[in-house]
């Protein structure tokens, strides 16, 4: 439609448009904006809204959430929270310093917690946020299971 309107513009001698066929098209321009915005505000928004019960819990912080289960970074206890291998993503600087003798740690904010038990699942994760459950001892988490954050 607004292309139809520019073709059908017409040209003076001059090779100038008129004020009045101008007017013309910026009206229709106008118009055609403004159905666009109305009809843009009336369309449905359930794809924005959330429709699970997961997605409507709030996201887990950080640190113990309940009496063995931990919220936190898996990494490893020579890097900590800032990993040394400035050339590697998290989850490789944690696996090389794992290969390299250091154990994994859960960095749940200013908390570090050392974990033992079953690492081998806990080396799935490295380099990223996980809900462990465990009992701690000290600083020391005995991994009893492992998975991935919501």
């Amino acid at each position: 439609m607004f292309l139809s309107s520019l073709s059908s513009i017409k040209m003076g001698v001059t090779g100038r448009v008129s004020p009045l066929r101008r007017s013309a098209v910026i009206n229709r321009v106008a118009i055609l904006l403004s159905f666009s915005v109305l009809l843009a505000g009336t369309l449905p928004t359930t794809a924005q809204r959330p429709t699970s019960n997961a997605a409507l819990s709030t996201p887990l912080k950080m640190g113990r959430a309940d009496a063995n289960t931990f919220v936190g970074l898996v990494s490893d206890r020579h890097c900590g929270p800032r990993h040394k291998l400035r050339d590697k993503s998290a989850e490789e600087c944690t696996r090389t310093c794992q290969r390299a003798g250091a154990s994994y740690v859960l960095v749940a904010g200013e908390k570090i917690y050392h974990l033992t038990g079953n690492t081998n699942d806990v080396g799935l994760l490295a380099g990223q946020k996980a809900k462990i459950t465990g009992t701690l001892q000290g600083n020391t988490i005995t991994v009893n299971g492992i998975g991935p954050t919501e």
